[in-house]
């Protein structure tokens, strides 16, 4: 068996709001509800904790980090589905648990929302449709390929120090070096499915800018088949307050009619002796026995 289980946890996180979107606020109806009360509680505590700073006086971000919620059931309100940008409504029955996500059930209910996935220009949208269509044949990391940047999400543990920080990743045993020390991109860096990140730290905020991902269908996007081009471009943010850390994600490209930017992420630092876990190497035995077009 692959460790296709875990890749796949960690896009349903990556995919999972737990911050209230902005269209709540002006009456839109969200594909996704907030996080439970006592969920809500949890964040809450969690923030009103002393946020641990540097000698430099910015956040530190070290830390075992987890999300506040593994799961948020996308429940349908007035049997309709609308998406934050207000662009797509559709009667499609939502998923009801985490393993609906990859059935049909989960499949068509992201076909019919498509403003959660960039939107394409016209000379790109064919190619779009036909991935998401055969993600179960097509998706790279079923053949153990890299999930790359962004789709990899947020990692396990960061250790911070004053000139870098490391991000630790359980699945698949991934690590990335990120240089905070004003350093620019490495120009004769190898496209590589993580990219060449640099950072910087603005207060709470740790911003990384990501380029030089791979200019193939070597890694994608997320589990439905979003591709990109060699010129993408992503800006990934990691804010801190208390013992609570935003990860959100901007993406563009040359693909893109516009930026895409997926549901943030909030995650809660775990207790001090938490640590990222060593993982299996993938290793792929399913791809034969794929029938269907569900996300086995």
């Amino acid at each position: 068996m692959s460790d296709k289980l875990s890749g796949r946890m960690l896009r349903v996180v990556v995919g999972t709001a737990l911050l209230v979107p902005a269209a709540l606020a002006l009456g839109a109806t969200p594909a996704f509800p907030g996080p439970s009360q006592e969920t809500l509680a949890r964040i809450a505590k969690a923030s009103e904790q002393p946020t641990p700073k540097t000698a430099s006086g910015t956040a530190d971000f070290s830390g075992h980090w987890a999300p506040a919620q593994r799961f948020v059931l996308p429940i349908l309100a007035a049997g309709k589905v609308v998406t934050d940008d207000g662009r797509t409504t559709a009667p499609i029955a939502a998923p009801e648990s985490q393993e609906q996500q990859f059935n049909k059930t989960g499949i068509a209910f992201r076909l019919a929302n498509p403003g959660m996935r960039p939107e394409y220009k016209a000379e790109y949208a064919a190619k779009a449709r036909s991935n998401f269509e055969r993600a179960n044949l097509l998706d790279p990391s079923f053949s153990c390929q890299p999930l790359g940047v962004p789709r990899m999400g947020a990692p396990t543990e960061i250790v911070q120090t004053a000139s870098a920080v490391y991000f630790l990743y359980q699945t698949r045993n991934i690590y990335r070096v990120v240089p905070i020390d004003g350093r620019p991109h490495n120009p004769d860096a190898e496209r590589m499915p993580m990219g060449d990140s640099i950072g910087r730290i603005e207060g709470d905020t740790l911003i990384v800018d990501v380029t030089n991902l791979p200019d193939n269908d070597e890694t994608w996007l997320d589990m439905d088949g979003s591709f990109h081009s060699k010129d993408t471009h992503v800006i990934e943010r990691f804010t801190r307050k208390g013992n609570v850390l935003t990860y959100a994600v901007t993406m563009e490209d040359p693909y893109f009619v516009r930026p895409f930017t997926p549901r943030p992420v909030t995650l809660l630092r775990s207790n001090a002796t938490e640590h990222a876990s060593e993982d299996y190497a993938c290793i792929e035995r399913d791809r034969p026995h794929m029938v269907t077009t569900e996300r086995h």
